[in-house]
């Protein structure tokens, strides 16, 4: 049996972090989550996610600031990065530089966030 996918979530608000762990962990992924914006790097360069999953408001930083760390870092700049917002108005807002690879309006339904999971590490398995 393959390793589970590995995914690294962060959001500053503790109920959201319980939810969306306990949907990751039934879709069968192996998942890390922190409370903070610096607190991503250094896990990532440990737990080598497949994917980040961020919170917009990380409350230190922005989910978009972490992304272009992210996406500037030549260990994980092909990784996929899904940003989570509570306000679909802020998105339109960070698509300029270092923009994510999808954005979710937060929802208290798994599926949408399960079925771009899926998607986007199928395209990273493949590429």
């Amino acid at each position: 049996m393959p390793a589970p996918l590995k995914i690294l979530y962060a959001d500053d608000e503790a109920g959201w972090r319980e939810l969306v762990a306990f949907w990751l962990k039934e879709a069968g992924y192996e998942t890390r989550i922190v409370s903070d914006g610096k607190s991503v790097m250094p896990l990532a360069a440990e737990f080598k996610p497949d994917c980040f999953l961020l919170d917009h408001d990380l409350g230190d930083t922005t989910g978009h600031a972490v992304c272009e760390a992210i996406k500037s870092s030549a260990d994980f700049r092909d990784t996929p990065v899904i940003l989570l917002t509570a306000h679909a108005a802020t998105m339109h807002k960070v698509i300029f530089h270092f923009p994510p690879d999808q954005f979710i309006v937060k929802s208290d339904h798994p599926e949408e966030l399960i079925l771009v999971l899926v998607d986007h590490l199928k395209k990273k398995k493949s590429a």
